[in-house]
């Protein structure tokens, strides 16, 4: 349990989706330290060897806000490719498989294929020291059977060490990851540091969903800093920034006159077509990626703190100063204009559509109408959290008001403000389903328990009602399912035996009528399953 516990950040930081359900009662006490293989999730099924098809859409994870009246206040040589492991027939091990369950016959079971990564081993009763993860990433869909229905686990990705950062292209046809090799050649792989000799390290790998195999583009063990566009992957090297193509492997340095140490940050557009480039002096270069050479150069608007965030159509360039001073640089215009000013840093965030942005000032929110240029809402209160809805119609905000927190949602067509709930819990986690009609939320209260709530708000009745309350487990909410049917729950529990305690973690598909619910997984005293990517469309392996 105290393990687990200090893994609980890995669940609340990634990229989130759906889902929900509730927790069996595990009949099996697995020895401390082996490792729990995952079954066929329904018993009877036939087994399907694996063959993927590319993702038709972007999962929807995490949208935001809403504004309000008019300036009114409201009250490289190319690497040869290794194969992935095959993917091992299940089998039926100490882990019985969730059963199969009855749906309401109105309601069409979850779609999709969710993939998540996870280390089933069985920690020890107390602290492990050390403990060193091996998690694998697992891919499960949703298998019918004789009317009923279940979830189908198999991994895919067993070569991982630590809790490696997974990330999707933005197509969802890759999935890029750094593994663990033996640099040192002692025929170990470790992540102990070495002092007198070479230790192990890091390469850069994409796994391909429709031909699930696993291939090395880096040779020289870079940092992944994040995809550019689809077909490159931007990497940082001990004295440089570099553009690795996913092609061929070649490799191509960013700004190779200016030392890595006066590069403060880099902002990928997501189309892929330019990188912002904030330096030290104060300039804020943006390079184009095909040609790799600098196309805009804006003097004097960077340097330390500034942030940089594009619009969701790369359109915009966002730079906010710590000086308090707002800028938006339009990048086929090449204008760049003043929005605001206040006395410290702001936060943005572009609604989808990119026309609108909300500026947190941290004592007021501002709706900013890029199009026209124009401020159409300011609302002076403390806002901790806001998302905007996919549509980009209405933006949720929490507002912070002495110990209790409320939520508000705001209707940009008629700059209308709706409050659905007041609460002295930390309303930590907004989530709009991507179809816009529905709002989940979660809160957390630092009691003896730290009780969790989970609260979902109908947009079209304006009505909000908490889902799952059990004060004997605590409940994380994760995101939707890419129909927005489902929401994905993580749940624990604990049970004292002796002087120990048994943690039991589940993880659970909920629909969204609140009744309706599916086990994903659920283990005893083993980590927290973290990066969870919910895709649309199932990739033909099932």
């Amino acid at each position: 349990m105290p393990h687990t516990k200090l893994l609980l950040w890995l669940v609340l930081g990634t990229f989130w989706l759906v889902g929900c359900g509730t927790t069996p009662e595990l009949a099996f006490e697995p020895e401390p330290n082996t490792e729990i293989q995952l079954t066929e999730v329904v018993a009877q099924l036939p087994t399907v060897a694996p063959t993927a098809v590319l993702p038709t859409a972007t999962p929807s994870l995490m949208p935001t806000n809403t504004a309000v009246s008019t300036t009114s206040t409201m009250t490289v040589t190319p690497i040869p490719t290794l194969t992935a492991t095959p993917t091992r027939t299940p089998t039926p091990t100490v882990i019985p498989p969730p059963t199969a369950v009855a749906l309401n016959p109105s309601i069409r079971p979850p779609t999709g294929e969710l993939y998540f990564s996870w280390d089933s081993k069985t920690l020890p009763a107390h602290d492990p020291t050390p403990y060193d993860p091996a998690p694998k990433l697992y891919r499960a869909y949703v298998q019918e059977e004789n009317g009923a229905f279940a979830w189908y686990i198999t991994p895919v990705i067993s070569q991982l060490f630590d809790w490696p950062r997974l990330a999707f292209s933005p197509d969802k046809s890759q999935i890029a990851v750094r593994i663990l090799e033996d640099r040192n050649n002692d025929g170990e792989i470790s992540d102990e540091i070495y002092y007198d000799r070479l230790s192990d390290d890091y390469n850069l790998f994409t796994y391909t969903l429709s031909n699930q195999s696993l291939e090395r583009i880096t040779e020289n063990y870079p940092s992944f800093i994040s995809w550019v566009g689809n077909d490159y992957v931007l990497v940082r090297e001990s004295t440089s920034y570099s553009l690795v193509s996913v092609t061929d492997h070649s490799e191509n340095q960013l700004l190779s006159d200016t030392p890595i140490t006066d590069i403060l940050s880099i902002s990928t557009s997501p189309n892929g077509q330019w990188l912002a480039i904030n330096l030290r002096s104060g300039e804020i270069k943006i390079i184009e990626v095909e040609t790799n050479e600098v196309d805009h150069v804006l003097q004097t608007t960077g340097g330390e703190d500034t942030l940089l965030v594009w619009s969701p159509n790369s359109s915009y360039l966002s730079i906010s100063h710590p000086s308090g001073a707002l800028h938006v640089f339009n990048i086929s215009s090449s204008q760049l204009r003043f929005l605001s000013n206040t006395n410290g840093s702001h936060f943005v965030d572009w609604a989808p559509n990119s026309q609108w942005l909300a500026i947190n000032k941290g004592d007021q929110i501002e709706i900013f109408d890029v199009l026209s240029q124009e401020s159409i809402v300011t609302h002076e209160k403390t806002v901790e959290t806001l998302a905007w809805s996919p549509d980009s119609q209405h933006v949720a905000f929490v507002e912070k008001i002495d110990d209790n927190y409320k939520l508000f949602v705001l209707d940009i067509s008629n700059l209308s403000l709706h409050f659905f709930v007041e609460t002295p819990k930390i309303i930590h986690h907004l989530a709009w389903s991507p179809d816009s009609e529905m709002l989940a939320m979660s809160a957390f209260a630092y009691d003896r328990n730290r009780t969790k709530t989970l609260g979902v708000v109908n947009i079209s009745s304006q009505s909000y009602q908490e889902i799952w309350i059990d004060s004997d487990s605590r409940r994380h909410l994760l995101g939707w399912s890419p129909d927005s049917q489902w929401l994905l729950i993580i749940e624990e529990e604990w049970e004292k035996i002796g002087y120990n305690y048994r943690t039991t973690i589940s993880l659970l598909s909920l629909h969204r009528n609140n009744v309706d619910f599916l086990t994903i997984l659920s283990a005893s005293n083993t980590a927290m399953p973290s990066e969870f990517y919910w895709l649309p469309t199932a990739s033909g392996n099932n």
